[in-house]
């Protein structure tokens, strides 16, 4: 596949590094990065550091490849076979341990190489509309094997559509939501997009479930957007309950799920924002009986779109970090952060500029955001891609390297797939109490972690951002050998990372 490098000098990029409370601090760095659509954070050079892939406004797909510390080397490519769709999904559809990409109009499996390129693309046939979509893949019937579940909008309607994986990918259409938009209505609305789809387990019954936002125009207040939030509660088996849970005025931007508290349930982060509002952050609490809790939460600074959530201080407890900007005008821009206290109350931090904008009406600072390790630190960093309104860097990547306190201790994920011990050692011997220390890294989304000693479930933690995990237990058993179970566990709790070894008490 033909293709041309672009390299940008890391050491001019480095421009803002901001301190602030509870050793926290934010380093910038910035990467162009025009894409036309959604991008997908994927490893797609298995070097166990989140890429970057997405279609750019001249219809090339445009890679930004980690090298390493936070760095980025820019690679554009042609796909050949997918002949002009764009990157909406990635995961592994052939068993080989290497990241796919699956595209969208055309829909099909571009099969990766695990070096940034695709060694072949496979088209799935589907006779569905090419309009805009988000997806995300995960195990909805517990076969063991990968499916992408597809949410798009045109101009009649939303639809959520589930592609089961027969053994040979994920080519089986079932539509599991349909929500009509009405005539005079359309999808999207000024500056939002017309959906966004995350998954979690919002009843912690152990079935995967989905959560869903549309957005269209009100015919009757063109000024106004109906934002519709739908969450799908699966069975396991592959079918989905759809529940509405609020519809409003609000214009809600990205959604984000997370385990947030301590019942079980997945929770969801939306902004509120309508012009204005004093609370422009909302969290909606999932319950075991297939209902959320809203509450509204304070939040500085205007813009407070697009929540970013993990524990970002290291205190084990999800913290919420949204890009925000100063004032209306122009100004500076950059993130503000909420740090979860043990209460379930938030602290508002200090704001963490990293450039400034033109503010017009119908745009926002960033489209779209994503949480990683970015520098195999073991922290989790934000990234978020700019508008064209940005002054300093429009259209760009922007990494936020985190340089505060690792989550868990310093046990750091894996380069590529895999669990990482760091404590005990396999077939040591060791004295009581001990400490379990280790680290998962994946290629789908985690939802937390397990310690099992001999076939019984000792400690289980939610410390994951995205495809990396964290656990650390301290533990008393009795004397003698036992053995260690450790596990990651992704959303639908089928497909996951298993390590066991023994150790020896004295």
């Amino acid at each position: 596949m033909p293709h041309a490098f672009a390299c940008i000098p890391c050491a001019a990029l480095a421009l803002f590094s901001f301190a602030a409370a509870a050793q926290q601090s934010f380093q910038s760095r910035y990467y162009p990065f025009d894409n036309l659509d959604p991008a997908v954070q994927v490893d797609l050079n298995n070097d166990g550091i989140p890429d970057f892939i997405a279609e750019t406004r001249n219809l090339q797909v445009q890679e930004l490849l980690s090298s390493g510390a936070g760095n980025y080397t820019s690679k554009t490519l042609t796909v050949t076979g997918s002949n002009g769709g764009y990157p909406i999904v990635s995961g592994d559809f052939n068993g080989d341990g290497i990241a796919d990409v699956v595209f969208w109009n055309p829909y099909g499996i571009a099969y990766g190489d695990g070096s940034g390129g695709f060694s072949s693309f496979k088209s799935i046939p589907w006779s569905g509309t090419s309009g805009y979509a988000r997806a995300v893949v995960a195990d909805c019937n517990h076969d063991g094997a990968p499916d992408v579940i597809v949410a798009y909008a045109n101009s009649s309607q939303f639809q959520v559509v589930e592609f089961l994986n027969d053994g040979s990918g994920p080519i089986t259409p079932k539509v599991i939501y349909t929500q009509t938009i009405p005539s005079g209505s359309t999808p999207g609305f000024e500056y939002t997009t017309a959906l966004d789809l995350v998954l979690g387990d919002f009843d912690a019954d152990g079935n995967l479930d989905f959560f869903l936002r549309t957005t269209e125009s009100d015919p009757s207040n063109p000024a106004q957007p109906i934002v519709t939030l739908t969450a799908l509660y699966g069975n396991g088996g592959g079918f989905f309950t759809p529940k509405t849970v609020e519809v409003s005025h609000s214009a809600i931007y990205e959604i984000a799920s997370a385990r947030l508290n301590g019942d079980g349930t997945s929770d969801i982060v939306a902004n509120n924002f309508s012009g204005g509002t004093t609370a422009p952050m909302r969290i909606y609490y999932g319950q075991t009986n297939r209902t959320f809790n809203a509450v509204n939460q304070a939040a500085a600074n205007d813009r407070a779109i697009n929540p970013m959530l993990a524990d970002f201080n290291g205190d084990q407890r999800k913290d919420i970090i949204y890009p925000a900007q100063t004032s209306a005008a122009q100004d500076n821009i950059g993130i503000s952060e909420l740090l979860r206290a043990s209460s379930g109350s938030y602290t508002q931090q200090p704001f963490y500029p990293n450039d400034t904008y033109n503010a017009q009406a119908g745009v926002v600072p960033f489209s779209q955001t994503f949480v990683g390790d970015y520098n195999h630190d073991g922290r989790p960093d934000v990234a978020m891609i700019s508008s064209a309104n940005q002054v300093g860097h429009p259209n760009s990547l922007v990494i936020m390297l985190n340089g505060g306190v690792p989550p868990n201790g310093t046990c750091m994920t894996p380069s590529g797939v895999g669990i990482a011990v760091c404590s005990p050692a396999p077939g040591a011997t060791v004295s009581r109490p001990f400490n379990v220390t280790f680290s998962a890294n994946y290629l789908y989304p985690l939802r937390d972690t397990q310690v099992w000693i001999d076939g019984v479930k000792k400690s289980e933690q939610y410390e994951a951002f995205d495809t990396q995990a964290f656990h650390s237990a301290s533990f008393f058993p009795s004397t003698g050998k036992h053995t260690i179970g450790l596990f990651a566990v992704t959303y639908d709790g089928k497909m996951l990372l298993h390590k066991s070894y023994t150790v020896t008490v004295k």
